[in-house]
């Protein structure tokens, strides 16, 4: 994982059913970067990415802002019913 701020974000055509951006970084690092929607990497903003891929140009994964804690997924509580479905479920019973 690799950190570092952007120095440019373009616009480099479509991929299927993603958009592409061209990436790069002050460090010297650039590449694309394949989103649904708009790019995540925003100009002067410092970010945690990976680098990687074997094709023309590398390609950028987005990790999260430098600085930022990383996230975290605890799995979480198992579904519930609410009171409102359970008292009609035992009426129907």
């Amino acid at each position: 994982m690799k950190t570092s701020k952007v120095k440019s974000v373009q616009g480099n055509g479509d991929f299927k059913d993603m958009k592409v951006f061209e990436v790069v970084f002050e460090n010297g690092d650039a590449g694309n970067n394949y989103a649904k929607g708009e790019c995540k990497f925003q100009i002067g903003k410092e970010y945690q990415y990976e680098i990687g891929g074997n094709g023309k140009k590398p390609t950028i994964k987005f990790i999260g802002e430098a600085g930022a804690a990383p996230k975290s997924f605890s799995g979480g509580g198992s579904y519930q019913k609410s009171p409102q479905d359970k008292a009609e479920i035992a009426r129907a019973v």
